[in-house]
């Protein structure tokens, strides 16, 4: 297949990959904790947290990987590719030693951090998870250097059809094997078979499908610190994140025991189904935002018009899943989860409110990243992971788990919204009020029509999942006759396909 038609496959691939992903979460998620129990699934995602935060440590290796391999491949200096695998087989192999430590370390404090809060047998099934998860992740640092070099070739479409395979292996597979045995352990050891049987297969594709080598003689040491560089500001901001995304988790554990993880897990689930709404949109702008820095004038106003354009498109999306929740989420939380996870509704809202303001113009960080000016973002999203650190052990010590909702969001008001914002407007010259105006235009009477519409219509029909059906399909079809005949402007109903021969 050529490039572009990898390109575009693998664009296509993504999106399906994105919505098997959600699928499959709201799926499987219920059916797993009903298999285990409560408390039996708190331990699995307390150990699955703690570990997750451990994966910083292989250092972005698979994303330098995949960035110098394209990098040589469209300089022609094929040539130089063995030499830097050579050197990164070095680095996994460093990197993996430093893993097996600091995992020794952190094994040895399961027991006393999670004494007050878990039973004698939960705390060696913890103990039993991770050093399992640990294999998992010694393995995913080999891994992550395979993708790396297929990825770097331009294989789209082969990377995101092996994630729809690997998903799809481990549903079924999750079906039988809880049926037979269920226990958190049979979940980790699935994850670790999987992970071995697919990176034989990328393995595999790797020497037969691209004339890649390794070379240990010819090591560029040069080459070592250049890489060293990048894969610093990767271990940086993979830190922050990591924090963001697993320390909560971690400390409701620690002093609430695991029954709590398990209504938090669920919050975060449909946090993260609603960031890669929009991560879906602006993952491939990088391209697009180097091209039209090149070509734009000092008033920045092709990169305005591309960060409005592309910020209307994810509040479209992001704004009808926030207010669509909001009216109809306690139905749906019960409907999919039962009696018992209530507060996951408040949760939820606490989270995704701030996120969708910075997610609206996340192109903003694509412009970051094709000027080579990260390090303030880093530094500020290192400073916000302390700050919920601290916000979240404090509030969670008081005895409520909403607390850790609070200190996460908190943090994203404070350094993704309040300074990113302060920052885009006085380095990059961006009008950020004007932007959020054009981007929320119009767009935001629909979804108050739409809204009030589901949230009138849900005191009527609600307890069925019938019932919710109805009130998505009735939001559905207030929202886009909204949208088409007030919210949307000529330019992008032209975008719509299907839509094309109606706009005049």
């Amino acid at each position: 297949m050529k490039k572009i038609g990898q390109v575009k496959a693998g664009a296509v691939l993504s999106y399906l990959l994105m919505i098997c992903n959600t699928v499959y979460g709201l799926l499987m998620t219920p059916y797993i904790v009903g298999c285990l129990g409560d408390a039996e699934y708190g331990v699995y995602k307390t150990v699955a947290a703690l570990a997750s935060t451990l994966m910083v440590l292989d250092l972005g290796l698979g994303s330098t990987v995949m960035r110098y391999v394209a990098k040589y491949k469209a300089n022609h200096e094929e040539d130089k590719i063995p030499s830097f695998l050579g050197m990164s087989i070095m680095q996994a192999l460093m990197m993996c030693g430093i893993i097996v430590a600091v995992s020794a370390g952190v094994f040895f404090t399961i027991r006393p951090t999670y004494a007050a809060t878990f039973t004698e047998p939960q705390i060696q099934k913890a103990q039993l998870l991770f050093i399992v998860q640990i294999v998992n992740m010694l393995l995913h640092v080999w891994s992550s250097i395979i993708s790396g070099v297929i990825q770097g070739s331009n294989r789209f479409a082969y990377v995101n059809s092996i994630r729809l395979l690997q998903l799809f292996a481990r549903a079924g597979l999750v079906v039988v094997l809880l049926q037979i045995k269920a226990d958190a352990l049979v979940l980790v050891l699935l994850d670790t078979a999987l992970t071995i049987l697919f990176m034989g297969i990328n393995f595999v594709y790797v020497r037969r499908q691209t004339p890649t080598t390794v070379c240990f003689s010819r090591l560029n040491f040069s080459l070592f610190f250049e890489t060293g560089k990048y894969t610093v500001y990767t271990f940086l901001v993979s830190i922050a994140y990591h924090i963001g995304g697993n320390l909560d988790n971690v400390v409701i554990g620690a002093i609430l025991g695991p029954t709590p993880v398990t209504i938090y897990s669920m919050a975060l689930l449909i946090y993260n189904m609603f960031q890669n709404l929009s991560m879906g949109v602006s993952s491939v702008l990088l391209p697009t935002v180097s091209k039209v820095l090149a070509q734009d004038d000092e008033h920045n106003t092709n990169i305005i018009r591309l960060i409005v354009r592309v910020g209307r498109t994810q509040f479209l999306l992001l704004g009808a899943a926030l207010v669509g929740f909001f009216c109809v989420g306690p139905d749906f939380i019960r409907l999919w989860l039962g009696k018992g996870f209530e507060d996951v509704y408040l949760i939820t809202l606490i989270l995704i409110i701030p996120a969708l303001f910075e997610l609206c113009i996340n192109t903003c960080l694509a412009v970051l990243r094709a000027k080579n000016q990260l390090l303030f973002f880093t530094v500020v999203l290192l400073l916000a992971a302390v700050f919920n650190a601290i916000v979240t052990i404090v509030t969670v010590s008081g005895g409520s788990y909403i607390g850790a909702a609070i200190g996460t969001a908190s943090s994203v008001v404070l350094g993704n919204l309040i300074v990113m914002n302060v920052y885009f407007k006085r380095k990059l010259k961006l009008p950020v009020l004007k932007i959020y105006l054009r981007i929320f235009s119009k767009i935001w009477v629909c979804l108050l029509i739409s809204g009030g519409v589901l949230f009138t219509t849900s005191r009527f029909l609600h307890g069925s999942v019938w019932a919710f059906i109805a009130n998505v399909l009735i939001f559905c079809v207030v929202y886009g006759t909204t949208l088409w005949f007030f919210g949307l402007e000529k330019t992008e109903k032209q975008h719509i396909p299907v839509l094309n021969k109606f706009v005049k």
